[in-house]
């Protein structure tokens, strides 16, 4: 029956308690963070928190600050004494609505309405960076309206929780275009608008119209030969995309042709006399084809000849004029008969002419008393000698011959006789040259009807006065000797033989 007694200490820890406020609803790819605060408001103070994708607290969640997934997941507290309470959290995370945009025409023309692509959610709004003219509402751009180059455009929209928005480029380009004036050209030559060099830079596989003015209403008839001056157009076309460049202005520069005139102080000269030429062509430079520069020259024609003066402006543009000079071809020459001569005898120079003249003067003056004759007859003794006729015609031209008159020694004892009588007497009874250089002698007699009644080819015959077996009348007969001598000089001589009985 005997018995004790002990104190016992009973302890007994406090529940903690885990007051839950679910988080709000977010629309991805936002995250809910459990473990804020906020989220475990109002539980026992003090408390460490685990987070769980299952109730019975055993599979830890390992991203409690970021989750992206909607569920329920458990959140417990355990306090300083070790005792716990687990509580479920709800996190909402609402899909983004879906949507997609295309321009499939881009890049674009500045013509025309670019219409919008959509698919996914619908009803929302449009919107691009300044220069697009975008319809807000429908999407569609205006391409006319708006400015080249490249814009962002945006279509937000929203399912009524979440929103959402994508994004595409646009770009409207026109053909690149780069038009160079040409060089200008001097009328009446045109300038090709076609030549590639017009339109060097622009973008490759453009084909090009031309046009009168800058709306590109009124084309260019013949761009490869415009003969006007003035600002033309030209328009690109892509010939892949049919999409048209702006219209460029192109200048023309045809440069005027200068204007020349010429005179001359004189068109109708005698042979030899000078005349002045004279150019106007204000402010252009003037040339004279083989006489020379200036607005003024000389020249001295020979014959009949025209001159051209060509006026050249500043720009390199010409003109020529043209005058004709009329010679006047007065002309005199001068013949000796007999040519050569024999030393000592007589020749006669005779003067002829293309129009009527008078003779001036003869030089050597020595062998000529009447200075303005115009047949000489003169003795030339030992030496060959040159002279000279001066003539002058009714209408004042002057012209000049010379002659150089031969003297062979060699012939001094050449004789043709002027006369003689074929009666048989042994003396003088025919009619030949003579001489002991002579070699050969052709030797021809006419009677007074011109008749020829004597040829011999032979030095040594001569003529014995008959014809045909008859003898001639006495009278003067015309001969033609053609002598040449053993020097082979050859000379010709014509005159007359009387025939006496």
């Amino acid at each position: 029956g005997c018995s004790d007694i002990q104190p016992v200490v009973v302890t007994i820890n406090p529940q903690p308690t885990v007051l839950i406020t679910n988080p709000s609803a977010v629309c991805a790819p936002l995250t809910v963070n459990i473990t804020s605060a906020g989220i475990t408001a109002g539980s026992s103070a003090g408390l460490t928190y685990s987070y769980y994708t299952d109730a019975a607290g055993t599979i830890f969640l390992s991203n409690p600050a970021t989750i992206a997934a909607s569920g329920t997941y458990y959140i417990r507290g355990t306090n300083t004494f070790g005792c716990s309470d687990i509580k479920p959290v709800i996190v909402t995370i609402n899909p983004l609505p879906v949507a997609t945009i295309a321009y499939t025409g881009s890049p674009y023309c500045t013509n025309g309405v670019a219409y919008v692509s959509l698919t996914g959610t619908g009803g929302g709004t449009f919107t691009s960076s300044p220069g697009l003219a975008l319809n807000a509402v429908t999407g569609d751009i205006n391409l006319a309206a708006s400015t080249q180059g490249t814009y962002l455009v945006v279509y937000s929209f929203t399912n009524g929780t979440c929103s959402n928005s994508v994004f595409t480029p646009v770009t409207i380009k026109n053909p690149a275009l780069v038009v160079n004036n040409p060089a200008g050209t001097c009328f009446p030559a045109t300038i090709d608008l076609t030549d590639p060099a017009v339109t060097a830079g622009s973008q490759g596989g453009l084909s090009f119209n031309y046009y009168q003015d800058a709306a590109g209403t009124i084309p260019v008839l013949n761009p490869a030969a415009v003969g006007t001056a003035g600002t033309y157009y030209v328009k690109g076309i892509d010939l892949l995309t049919g999409c048209s460049s702006n219209i460029q202005p192109v200048v023309v520069t045809i440069f005027a042709k200068p204007s020349v005139t010429i005179t001359a102080s004189a068109t109708n000269i005698c042979k030899g006399s000078m005349v002045r030429l004279t150019a106007s062509s204000p402010g252009n430079t003037i040339n004279w084809p083989g006489l020379g520069s200036g607005n003024v020259v000389t020249a001295t024609p020979m014959a009949d000849t025209t001159y051209l003066a060509i006026a050249t402006t500043s720009n390199g543009c010409m003109d020529t004029s043209a005058v004709s000079i009329t010679v006047k071809p007065f002309v005199v020459t001068l013949t000796a008969n007999p040519d050569p001569v024999l030393a000592g005898t007589n020749t006669t120079l005779t003067t002829s002419a293309n129009f009527t003249y008078n003779v001036l003067s003869w030089s050597p003056a020595i062998f000529f008393t009447d200075q303005t004759a115009i047949t000489q007859n003169i003795v030339v003794k030992d030496t060959s000698k040159s002279f000279t006729v001066i003539a002058q015609s009714t209408d004042g031209c002057l012209d000049t011959a010379t002659l150089f008159v031969v003297v062979d020694p060699n012939l001094k004892d050449f004789f043709i006789p002027n006369a003689f009588s074929p009666n048989g007497d042994g003396t003088n009874d025919m009619f030949k040259v003579y001489g002991s250089s002579v070699r050969d002698v052709t030797l021809i007699v006419y009677n007074q009807w011109g008749e020829k009644i004597f040829e011999s080819k032979n030095a040594q015959n001569g003529w014995d006065g008959t014809w045909k077996g008859r003898p001639q009348a006495v009278g003067v007969y015309v001969y033609v000797a053609q002598v040449t001598f053993y020097n082979n000089v050859s000379i010709k001589r014509k005159g007359t033989i009387s025939l006496i009985r």
